[in-house]
């Protein structure tokens, strides 16, 4: 059984902005806190039409306030971050911290695909997309990033199991095994307590550590699903949409709010329009 792992931030929460004003952090100027409002549907659309043998979908939030109305709670599992991230590192406005905890969650299968919230399926997907026995298919570019802080959280990464080279994983599902995940924190957990911090910073590590692992242990095949990115409505995304298997929607400008983009609803309507499990 394979399960789906998606965290999620909703910043019109007013619970969630209090949170962040009694914290010092005026979210308001930090372009990662964005909410993508109804659009979110469109994630549990393309799991429920084009990987419909998931197992369960784990939504990680910070407190139930944040759980989109239009949910159905009985077909999707909620974990609050006090549920799987240590008390003193609560709370937490860091995917990147979040993302090292991944291990804690009760009852996820050992393996799981994580997601980013502006990931969407597109197309109909198999199992052997993702696993192919006891591996995981990724693929990787030779060189980091060049974007920051991004760069930073994959270079200390990498660098924290190789001595040499450079390579990243697509920015795609990251398809993982919870053992690997377990044993990695477990080696080098005072690397990782090293590393966390309640908002994004150059010390971060990602996600991308326990995809590294696996790549160490020679646990890593290629994979053949066709990703594409894009944060804008252009050929790119019309591309995504007509070719790709999954579609990345960044919204990395606030003053850009792509989700709202009339010609991108237009689209995703078109492709998952239909209601699904997921949904009340």
């Amino acid at each position: 059984m394979i399960d789906i792992v998606v965290p999620y931030v909703d910043c019109q929460d007013e619970n969630w902005i209090k949170t962040t004003k009694e914290n010092g952090i005026n979210y308001s100027e930090e372009n990662r806190f964005r909410g993508q409002g109804d659009f979110f549907k469109y994630f549990f659309r393309g799991v429920a039409k084009n990987l419909s043998w998931v197992n369960n979908v784990f939504l990680l939030v910070q407190s139930e306030s944040q759980v989109p109305n239009w949910l159905n709670k009985s077909t999707v599992k909620v974990v609050l971050h006090k549920d799987f991230i240590p008390e003193q590192f609560l709370p937490v406005y860091n995917s990147c911290t979040i993302e090292m905890f991944l291990g804690n969650i009760k009852e996820l299968n050992e393996k799981f695909l994580y997601f980013n919230d502006d990931m969407y399926t597109i197309k109909e997907l198999n199992p052997s997309d993702f696993f192919k026995d006891n591996k995981i298919c990724q693929n990787f570019y030779d060189h980091f990033p060049t974007s920051e802080p991004y760069r930073n959280h994959c270079i200390n990464s990498y660098n924290l199991l190789f001595n040499d080279g450079e390579k990243t994983p697509i920015h795609s599902v990251q398809p993982l095994l919870k053992s690997k995940v377990i044993e990695c924190f477990e080696k080098y957990k005072k690397n990782i307590y090293d590393s966390i911090t309640k908002l994004r910073t150059d010390k971060n590590m990602n996600v991308y550590l326990y995809t590294y692992y696996l790549l160490e242990q020679n646990l890593c095949e290629e994979s053949l699903t066709k990703f594409i990115y894009t944060n804008r409505y252009d050929n790119r995304l019309v591309r995504a949409v007509l070719f790709g298997d999954i579609v990345c929607i960044g919204d990395e400008n606030i003053n850009y709010h792509v989700y709202q983009d009339p010609k991108i609803n237009k689209k995703f309507k078109g492709i998952l329009g239909e209601k699904c499990k997921y949904e009340l």
